[in-house]
């Protein structure tokens, strides 16, 4: 039995929860906090403007693909001060944060699944992280 001073039935634990008793769905909500909040982190530096009122990076708000192309896809990557940025199809769909080699995979948030775009992430993570085997943290956006 347990002590019912220590172990009351009808407590209320109002902390956070502990990760190992969140469930998969709760875990992926968090993981998708993470990923919005980079997203709008990401998209301010992508248009910020200089001194002379001209945004800073062009490519983000043109179809003109710049950058360098990612191996003999149809991707690009492109690089800013903090990330290296994936394009696909006119589309933002992923970015790597060059301190912290942490991707960030908002593809599904911007877009829906398409393989290709899987596939353009895949490569961008083995070709872009400082890690051989891609990179060491990834937060991918999925709906829940």
């Amino acid at each position: 039995k347990s002590c019912p001073f220590l172990f009351p039935k009808n407590a209320t634990n109002n902390r956070k929860k502990d990760v190992q008793t969140m469930t998969a769905k709760e875990m992926q909500q968090v993981e998708n906090a993470k990923v919005e909040s980079f997203y709008d982190t990401l998209c301010k530096e992508l248009n910020e403007k200089d001194d002379n009122g001209y945004y800073a990076y062009p490519w983000f708000r043109s179809g003109v693909n710049y950058g360098k192309r990612l191996r003999s896809c149809s991707a690009y990557v492109l690089e800013t001060e903090n990330y290296y940025v994936l394009k696909s199809y006119n589309t933002i769909i992923c970015a790597i944060e060059k301190e912290t080699d942490v991707m960030y995979d908002f593809l599904r948030m911007v877009y829906g699944f398409t393989s290709i775009s899987a596939q353009h992430i895949a490569k961008f993570s083995h070709d872009y992280s400082s890690s051989p085997w891609g990179c060491k943290t990834r937060y991918t956006w999925r709906r829940t």
